[in-house]
């Protein structure tokens, strides 16, 4: 039975813990009071197959779940504020996230690579998508862009080549160089 005891020492202190269970769910236990997951933290952990994570968390950290091939499912707490650069990036197992209302900031890359995602649900309290965050997600094929979004990044979609419906409000000021690039399934842009 494999119980996995995980943690990471930053100048001899303790900066995160978590069991991994037989059934490949990685859990923080709720007693560790952290309020942010560190960079890089669970990157390349190909034993995870779904998270849970405190209710009190309010950031994801860097390329926390990068690589992290064969993570199926994880529920982001509504206290979560911010989800940094390339967090989930290469989570190629990922097939649905919900982003809760409390996260106002995505970070670069923040999806890459993830070609299992089909299904996404946005934060209605973010104003930016940013520079590559869906890049070469090549399941997703509809996405709506939350009202208030100012911007699309940089190369935002690129390489979603399952990518049909795009649903862009008007308040999109700013679409960047690239942000669709080799989207060519594209029927339908509201």
């Amino acid at each position: 039975m494999l119980n996995l005891l995980m943690y990471r020492l930053i100048d001899f202190k303790v900066m995160a813990i978590y069991t991994v269970k037989s059934d490949g769910t990685g859990v923080i236990p709720r007693w560790i009071p952290f309020l942010a997951l560190f960079d890089n933290g669970f990157e390349n952990n190909t034993d995870l197959l779904r998270v849970k994570l405190p209710s009190n968390l309010k950031k994801i950290g860097d390329s926390t779940f990068k690589g992290c091939s064969s993570l199926q499912e994880i529920v982001i707490p509504s206290e979560v504020e911010e989800i940094g650069n390339a967090a989930f990036m290469d989570c190629s197992s990922l097939q649905e996230i919900i982003i809760p209302s409390s996260v106002k900031k995505l970070g670069n890359s923040v999806f890459w690579g993830c070609s299992n995602l089909q299904k996404v649900i946005l934060s209605e309290n973010i104003t930016e998508i940013p520079d590559g965050a869906f890049e070469e997600c090549t399941s997703l094929q509809i996405i709506e862009i939350p009202n208030g979004v100012r911007k699309i990044g940089f190369d935002a979609f690129r390489g979603c080549s399952n990518l049909k419906e795009i649903i862009i409000p008007s308040s999109v000021e700013e679409i960047c160089k690239d942000a669709f690039e080799g989207c060519n399934a594209i029927i339908k842009r509201l």
